[in-house]
């Protein structure tokens, strides 16, 4: 009788198929929440579909992404640049602060820093100056922030406010449920993804990914003119996160330049 022998590496594939099992049913189970079902459909497909381990391959190269001369002027930019507004209003990463707020600068600005890497992906080769200026003039970051899951819909974008962020520095959870919700989510996403491999790159990643999604979260209860993350919220930011994934960035901001 022959013996199978499996790695290291197969046991622990093996063993996320089995977590990302439970995960689903035990979600699926606890949570009544619209769109939660495609959400974690979503979620069991990555590896297989590729996206996102796509996505984790241009993150790792993100600083080496651009021919040099890509970057833009200062007066390539807009006036009314959002993330300006958000480091006037957004309180940052002080470690000695006794009350940390749940969005800070850092965590809102995820949402620009991570559309980058995303675009390389889709280009399949390094920006061009060009490439740079249509994307930032695209705004695909503030069609986040204030259209989440219909970013690529011919919709109008309202203009960044102070009020926004200040709205964004105040915002709080729902109740346990919702942020048990986030978590178990979260650890859907890890195990789906790529697992907790020890890895600093894919940890550095992940910690990232999570406050990218917390980010959108926020964005989309400040939109609803809550100041309260809800279960809707949490499944609507997940819903945009892959969404993102799958989008033909460069035929979007093709679209959006017309």
């Amino acid at each position: 009788m022959d013996v199978v022998m499996v790695s290291q590496r197969d046991k622990f594939t093996l063993s996320d198929h089995g977590t990302v099992e439970k995960y689903s049913g035990l979600l699926l189970d606890e949570f009544d929440v619209e769109g939660l079902k495609e959400v974690v459909s979503g979620l069991k497909s990555l590896e297989s579909e590729g996206f996102h381990e796509r996505f984790f391959e241009a993150y790792l190269v993100r600083l080496e992404i651009s021919v040099p001369g890509a970057e833009l002027s200062v007066d390539e930019k807009r006036n009314d640049d959002m993330l300006t507004l958000a480091y006037q209003n957004l309180n940052r990463n002080h470690f000695f602060s006794l009350k940390k707020d749940l969005i800070l600068f850092e965590h809102f600005s995820e949402i620009s820093a991570f559309l980058l890497p995303l675009y390389y992906m889709c280009l399949g080769r390094k920006f061009t100056h060009g490439d740079v200026k249509a994307f930032y003039d695209a705004r695909i970051d503030e069609r986040l922030v204030f259209l989440l899951d219909e970013f690529d819909e011919p919709l109008n974008v309202p203009k960044p406010t102070p009020e926004f962020f200040k709205k964004l520095k105040k915002l709080q959870w729902q109740d346990k449920k919702t942020k048990k919700l986030y978590d178990n989510l979260r650890e859907l996403l890890v195990y789906a993804g790529k697992g907790f491999h020890i890895d600093n790159k894919l940890m550095d990643f992940q910690v990232r990914e999570r406050i990218f999604l917390l980010s959108l979260m926020a964005c989309s209860a400040v939109v609803g003119g809550r100041d309260r993350i809800n279960l809707d919220d949490v499944v609507r930011a997940y819903r945009t996160y892959l969404k993102l994934l799958k989008t033909d960035l460069p035929a979007l901001v093709g679209k959006l330049g017309v």
